[in-house]
């Protein structure tokens, strides 16, 4: 056997390893995507309940709940910085979620809930009428996905918005 055929096995047996090597960087490279939406997902899900959090004390509740079901006219200015502040929070990571899921990095079925939720606040009275006063405080393309929603929301978004008053 001759050195060029010695180099042509050496080259051949090089190119497998290289050839291993790519299939296992592909298998990593999808797990870690696989990990990194993940990890995305419960981060976006944290974000938005520690923004809902918020909502638990009863005095914030109670105003959020008159404010999105009597409407903006039924809070006091300082009232009304609470519930602007309340729901430019939770919408910001609304926000986050919805361009994570755009990228991919966020399971775009784990943003139905999400969407309903969106939906069934801003279709009550003070939530609609908050929305198309501070809609520029959000970026282009949420404000168009969130247009739509209101445009086209079903009855799981009824289901998924404030309690109206009994």
């Amino acid at each position: 056997m001759t050195i060029s055929e010695l180099g042509a096995i050496g080259e051949f047996i090089a190119s497998i390893g290289v050839f291993i090597t790519l299939i296992i960087l592909v298998t990593e490279l999808k797990r870690n995507s696989k990990l990194l939406i993940r990890s995305n997902s419960r981060e976006a899900y944290l974000h938005n309940g520690q923004a809902l959090k918020t909502l638990i004390d009863k005095e914030v509740s109670e105003l959020f709940l008159r404010g999105n079901n009597e409407g903006l006219v039924a809070l006091t200015k300082q009232e009304r910085y609470r519930f602007d502040l309340a729901y430019v929070i939770w919408l910001q990571s609304c926000e986050q979620a919805f361009t994570d899921a755009k990228e991919g990095l966020f399971p775009s079925d784990q943003f139905a809930p999400i969407e309903n939720s969106i939906a069934g606040f801003l279709s009550s009275p003070g939530g609609s009428d908050w929305w198309k006063e501070r809609d520029v405080w959000f970026g282009h393309l949420f404000r168009q996905k969130v247009n739509s929603l209101l445009e086209n929301h079903g009855d799981e978004s009824t289901k998924a918005g404030p309690v109206p008053k009994k």
